[in-house]
């Protein structure tokens, strides 16, 4: 990784909005402009950090120009692509605001919006965006409810799950880390560290409207992440519960499937020798046991892993005012 320009800025500062370059951007210019106007309107102070995934040196050029001019800009390359993961977890190290804004390198959202994205951290830990997608094409928007059915596998309950504009609390990623490949779900995660999460609708940019989403491969990279983080969501705290459960439902299947050879053997008269479903019945039995040793030793891990940290937050402490005397 080497780091493109750098700007000395003297923190700390109220925003920092991290900029991730991973393949797709518009032109940097006309894109920073709008940006930049959108964030000087909320009044607060700001720097911008674009994590470029790889030699994009287009913007590369363009923020050191700004950093030159004195624009509160700085660029970190990576020498070869790394991924979206990557870049957030890279700009959030470096990032010394108090407050996070996630933006992505192309219009998703109108940029005016960007400050009632901001207002909404006055009561939440995180916000997410969701886009407004009246005036989206209908594929685009077949696809963002194919991928807002599947997201509630891992018990989302937002709208527009592909909408990577998100403002969070300092003090949500110093607890929640950014998994790779697993950051589009970053605010189910924070709910289940106790964080607060809310959801603002804002207008959808006239450019996102118009253009095709992402490859087929992303999407089955999405599914397969979907499942991942409903297994941890559900089961990280208890996953003797998961695999416990498959465990027993398979030890009662080679029961009942005993039970049945055991009838044909007695009553019938049927010889259980070479007989597939016997095969089937001690698998079942063996499957079931390892299954949950498994369970057993994952919550023996936890147990002794634990280091004491809690998963809440405490909101407000209201007691009785004690004096001396």
């Amino acid at each position: 990784m080497a780091t493109v320009t750098k700007l000395k800025l003297t923190p700390p500062v109220d925003l920092s909005v991290i900029i991730p370059v991973t393949g797709r951007f518009d032109p940097p210019e006309t894109l920073y402009a709008s940006y930049a106007q959108a964030l000087k309107k909320t009044g607060r102070s700001y720097e911008i950090i674009y994590v470029l995934d790889g030699p994009y040196p287009q913007i590369s050029t363009m923020a050191d120009r700004l950093a030159e001019a004195g624009a509160p800009v700085r660029a970190v390359g990576f020498n070869r692509e790394f991924g979206e993961a990557a870049c957030l977890r890279e700009g959030t190290r470096r990032a010394i605001g108090g407050s996070i804004l996630f933006l992505p390198a192309y219009s998703q959202i109108e940029p005016g919006a960007i400050g009632l994205v901001i207002d909404q951290l006055k009561t939440e830990d995180i916000v997410v965006a969701s886009r407004d997608r009246k005036h989206d094409r209908p594929l685009n928007r077949l696809r963002s409810w194919g991928f807002e059915m599947l997201a509630k596998v891992a018990g989302s309950r937002y709208a527009d799950p592909g909408c990577v504009v998100r403002a969070v609390r300092r003090r949500v990623l110093d607890e929640v880390p950014i998994q790779d490949e697993q950051h589009r779900f970053l605010p189910l995660m924070a709910e289940l560290h106790g964080f607060r999460v809310g959801q603002v609708t804002v207008p959808q940019a006239s450019s996102d409207a118009r253009r095709p989403q992402h490859r087929p491969a992303v999407y089955l990279d999405v599914i397969l992440d979907l499942f991942a983080v409903a297994f941890l969501l559900r089961f990280i705290q208890k996953p003797f519960r998961f695999f416990g459960t498959v465990g027993a439902t398979s030890i009662v299947l080679s029961a009942l499937l005993a039970v049945y050879l055991l009838y044909e053997r007695q009553v019938t008269g049927v010889p259980m020798s070479d007989r597939p479903l016997l095969v089937l019945d001690a698998l079942l039995v063996i499957v079931g046991i390892q299954l949950a040793a498994i369970g057993l030793v994952a919550e023996i891990v936890l147990f002794t892993r634990n280091d004491g940290r809690t998963h809440y937050h405490i909101d407000t402490i209201v007691e009785e005012e004690k004096t001396l005397g």
